[in-house]
């Protein structure tokens, strides 16, 4: 899919939800709560009701929400489905908003600077999973021409 927007360099996070999932609320909160942090960055923060937009979701091979889709440039950078990578197993409680962050950083999507410099970037373990729940860009199910998103 391709977004596009005022700047070949723009940043957009889209979140996928269904207000009646847990977990589509948990993601939600986590986004909101980042958005807020790092206000003044050019990271735009887009949120979609799945129920609401079934042609997108379709388009866009969205099965299992939430779904986190992320873009640079009007390029998918990045896919989040579910909880994967975020939590431990099926343990709901262990989900932490920094995991996110430090995702959506390590992505490009956020700027180094703005970024809580107390947060511990030597847990290896924690980034690595992080890491797991990505899924890159390089699907070929469909024409970048048709799928265009103009926000």
């Amino acid at each position: 899919m391709k977004i596009t927007t005022s700047s070949p360099t723009a940043r957009v996070v889209v979140l996928f939800k269904n207000d009646c999932f847990q977990t589509s609320k948990m993601m939600e909160d986590a986004i909101n709560t980042i958005s807020k942090k790092h206000l003044t960055q050019s990271t735009r923060f887009v949120r979609i009701n799945a129920v609401d937009a079934p042609f997108l979701t379709t388009r866009l091979d969205i099965r299992v929400l939430p779904c986190v889709v992320s873009y640079i440039g009007g390029k998918e950078t990045g896919r989040i489905v579910g909880l994967e990578g975020l939590i431990n197993g099926t343990d709901l409680k262990s989900f932490k908003v920094e995991n996110l962050e430090r995702l959506f950083l390590g992505q490009g999507l956020l700027d180094r600077k703005a970024f809580d410099l107390n947060v511990d970037f030597s847990k290896t373990s924690e980034n690595k999973s992080i890491r797991t729940g990505l899924r890159g860009s390089s699907r070929t199910s469909y024409d970048d021409e048709d799928s265009d998103l103009d926000i």
